[in-house]
């Protein structure tokens, strides 16, 4: 499976295999080498994550957790930030604990990371994990203080990232990939 990196509000990520392409976080406009995608998954429903979500082809895959923050994103974004958001995007569907998203000839897992938002996800694959906004290089982690954040949780989705192996990849929401070995030098564990 090749991995592309495009930076944008967020890391958006496209995940091609077998002439097939998935896009993570569409926080950029499409490129224009991809015509048409397979699925559009998010990590978490913040609009940083979504921005472009409507220039796509699809609707989305989200938790449902994170549906009502999305929901709320336009009026709450503007009274706090005081910046205009686009609305919520089309839902195509829900991402849970233990889904498969299949690509090409890989099967992708869900894992449900709540702590930066109730309904944070990670897609794993062979060797590699995508968290959106769970952990940051040199030890960053995500907000807790934005609706629905909830530290011990956000922890606990930690320790369960930092339980893979050492040379997994991990793809965050913001920022350069790194390996759970580094994570753990970071972290201390």
């Amino acid at each position: 499976m090749k991995i592309r990196l495009l930076r944008g509000f967020a890391n958006m990520y496209l995940l091609e295999d077998g002439g097939e392409v998935a896009v993570v976080d569409p926080a950029s406009p499409p490129p224009p080498d991809i015509a048409d995608v397979s699925f559009i998954a998010l990590t978490h429903g913040h609009f940083d994550h979504y921005m472009h979500a409507d220039d796509w082809s699809k609707g989305v895959l989200v938790h449902p957790n994170d549906v009502p923050i999305m929901e709320e994103a336009p009026d709450w974004v503007m009274r706090h930030f005081g910046i205009p958001v686009p609305p919520p995007p089309k839902i195509d569907g829900y991402l849970r604990e233990g889904d498969e998203l299949r690509l090409g000839g890989v099967v992708l897992s869900v894992w449900e990371i709540p702590g930066h938002s109730p309904g944070s996800v990670a897609i794993v694959g062979d060797g590699f994990i995508l968290t959106g906004d769970l952990i940051f290089e040199m030890g960053g982690v995500g907000r807790t203080d934005l609706p629905g954040g909830d530290e011990r949780l956000l922890w606990n989705s930690i320790r369960r990232v930092l339980s893979l192996p050492d040379t997994t990849l991990v793809y965050p929401g913001h920022g350069n990939p790194f390996t759970v070995r580094e994570a753990k030098r970071w972290f201390r564990v």
